[in-house]
């Protein structure tokens, strides 16, 4: 998985798949992952490998990563890089006059940033490659004319305008990345246009958002075709050309992974260890970016909460500018590096902090926005209040709406995709760990602030297991009751659309497994659930039989 002593021989796709356990995780907090490194046994040491991993596989005290090497283990290390202030580009870089650079996703936020950076070095050749198909050059300024100006084919035909306003030769194509037949015959075109093509810079990429229990093979494959099958015919397309870099635009939830984010995760990782493993062969590298601000998805996501919030004109996420991001594109160039993180905040410092919020440590850090005061043992205490009023204020900025109270039902609202991000702002606001599947269980904020209190140590009562059941749909007291046992994946959110397909003469709960939304852990027996679910059913209907 990783290169630490510089004889390995790095596996892009296990480090991928290392990505969709460390989602999981996140969705589901009672999961806990390590990524644990064997390097290079040999077959006939199996049984070394299975001691390390019964030793070290539930040991609270180590890191999530650690790479054994013989007798040594290793621990990951992320060093802050200093960075000179420079007023000109440095003397190393690979980015030269006339020179020809083919940017997939060139349309996007930052690959058209990009592209812009490379029209402005004199007579520079551009190839964009996109999925977005324009029409005959010939109709272009009539479809402008007829179409308004946040359209994405008018903004495409602006941006060729504007290249070649500044002297760039611009040529276009409409393809998968991940089609390698496409991707050869754009290659050979523009060779025969162009010349020799210097650089390659990978930004195609495809948004990810859908909790793991309710994905398709489908929204994986999509994800993954550009990142990781794109990477791979690039790779195939350039192995034998003499390129002066190939640069893939990852991301920095490789390393702090996000819910709903499974495929995005492991198609970034891919990419990192792709660039670690060809660094050797030409000057590859993987720049995991921190969200950019002012272009692409993440500028109109800001400019979304930007309108929810009143058209408020401070900032309400940090991300970085097109601007700074050329700077760091310069540098990364001229660094070396085959993998480098690109953070707006202290990486080290919130590691360490999330490590302590694992630990069970779950206090709030944000202490401007909530009420707080201190007993007299010096310890923080929060009100009920102030927790109330923070999850009110980010339902509210989410969906615009100042008519919600304490008991609107969440599904009223939004479905499942604002779930994950408003349990996302919470626990960033709150500095806790709700499960993928709270809202599920909590759906309104009287009930929800009554949970996160109970995972505040100092609220937390002694209680008894907490339930398995949600009630989805109610009818009247002689109705039939119909039990909905979770899928694997152990959450229960799709089934409120099922429930809403009963007649009204049926009351229907859902069964979530027990660690979903508890620190319990996991059932991992048929007889254990048969016994727990049965158990919860007869808290509602003491006798059968059960449908």
């Amino acid at each position: 998985l990783f290169e630490v002593t510089g004889d390995e021989t790095i596996n892009p796709a296990t480090l991928a798949i290392s990505g969709f356990f460390s989602v999981l995780a996140e969705e589901a907090p009672s999961l806990n992952v390590r990524i644990l490194d064997t390097g290079n046994y040999g077959n006939n040491q199996q049984q070394t490998i299975a001691k390390i991993i019964a030793r070290d596989l539930f040991n609270a005290e180590l890191p999530e990563v650690v790479a054994y090497r013989g007798k040594q283990a290793f621990v990951r290390d992320i060093q802050p890089l200093a960075l000179a202030e420079e007023t000109s580009e440095p003397a190393n870089m690979p980015v030269k006059q006339q020179g020809t650079y083919l940017i997939t996703g060139g349309f996007g936020g930052i690959g058209s940033t990009l592209a812009n950076y490379l029209a402005e070095q004199p007579q520079a050749n551009l190839i964009l490659v996109s999925r977005t198909a324009l029409p005959e050059r010939n109709q272009w300024d009539n479809f402008i004319s007829n179409n308004p100006a946040d359209n994405k084919i008018v903004l495409a035909i602006q941006l060729i305008k504007q290249l070649e306003q500044k002297g760039s030769r611009v040529l276009y194509f409409a393809a998968d990345v991940g089609d390698y037949t496409a991707i050869q015959e754009i290659v050979e075109k523009s060779e025969n246009t162009l010349g020799e093509i210097h650089g390659v810079i990978h930004a195609a990429g495809t948004a990810d958002g859908a909790l793991a229990a309710q994905r398709t093979q489908a929204q994986n494959d999509v994800v993954l075709q550009a990142k990781i099958r794109g990477t791979l015919v690039l790779d195939a397309v350039f192995n034998n050309k003499p390129l002066d870099f190939m640069v893939y635009c990852s991301s920095l939830n490789s390393l702090l992974p996000q819910t709903g984010q499974l495929a995005y995760v492991a198609a970034n990782r891919f990419q990192n260890a792709f660039a670690r493993a060809q660094h050797s062969k030409r000057l590859t590298l993987a720049i995991n970016w921190d969200t950019w601000l002012e272009v692409g998805m993440a500028a109109e996501y800001h400019q979304l909460i930007l309108n929810r919030a009143g058209n408020s004109s401070e900032p309400v996420l940090p991300g970085i500018t097109p601007a700074e991001g050329i700077q760091v594109f310069a540098r990364a160039l001229t660094i070396g590096l085959p993998e480098l993180l690109i953070s707006t905040v202290s990486l080290t410092d919130y590691l360490h902090q999330q490590l302590h919020q694992k630990a069970g440590q779950q206090l709030p850090t944000n202490m401007n926005n909530i009420d707080a005061n201190f007993n007299d043992k010096g310890e923080v205490k929060i009100t009920t209040e102030s927790i109330e009023q923070q999850v009110i204020k980010i339902w509210k900025a989410h969906f615009n709406q100042d008519d919600i109270d304490v008991e609107t039902d969440f599904f009223s609202l939004g479905d499942s995709i604002d779930a994950i991000q408003i349990l996302e702002q919470i626990n960033k606001t709150l500095n806790i760990k709700l499960a993928s599947g709270a809202l599920m269980d909590f759906p309104n904020i009287q009930k929800l602030t009554t949970h996160i209190e109970s995972l505040t140590e100092k609220f937390a009562p002694q209680k008894e297991a907490p339930g398995l059941i949600t009630q989805l749909k109610m009818a009247s007291a002689k109705a039939k009751k119909i039990f909905l046992i979770h899928p694997v994946g152990g959450t229960t959110y799709f089934y409120r659309a099922l429930a809403d397909a009963f007649t009204s003469d049926a009351t229907v709960y859902a069964i979530h497994a027990q660690g979903i939304n508890d620190d319990l852990p996991p059932l991992t027996s048929i007889d254990a659930m048969v016994l727990r679910y049965l158990s919860e059913i007869r808290r509602i209907q003491p006798h059968g039989p059960y449908i």
